[in-house]
């Protein structure tokens, strides 16, 4: 999830998989295969970099656009179930802990904590 939320960040210009490599600190190995496997599941693609041939671009697929949605649904309505469970004095205390959080993060590392996509989603990537 983590992945496309990265892709999806870039919109329709895409990211490089250098840059969705340095995004996740996972080696350029790594996301070759993870862009193998996102692409064999029709959730992304893969295009030359207009400028630089030496550059794949990778872009969500309508079919992955469809799965982020599905996946941001289904953890909105796991953290409205779980937070159900605060008292409101609790609720207000975890807001202003992660607004906290989130204003010594850099603008990249905002993107990729958007509805706490950290957490895992779907488990897609």
């Amino acid at each position: 999830m983590r992945a496309l939320r990265a892709i999806q960040a870039g919109g329709r210009r895409g990211v490089t998989q250098a840059d969705l490599a340095r995004e996740l600190k996972l080696s350029a190995t790594l996301i070759c295969r993870l862009s193998d496997e996102l692409e064999r599941s029709d959730l992304i693609s893969r295009q030359a970099h207009p400028l630089d041939r030496r550059k794949t671009v990778l872009t969500l697929t309508e079919r992955g656009l469809s799965q982020v949605g599905v996946c941001g649904q289904a953890l909105n309505a796991t953290t409205a179930a779980t937070a159900q469970a605060l008292p409101d004095a609790e609720m207000a205390q975890l807001e202003m802990l992660l607004t906290k959080l989130a204003m010594n993060l850099g603008p990249s590392n905002c993107q990729m904590m958007c509805e706490a996509c950290l957490l895992g989603g779907c488990g897609i990537a």
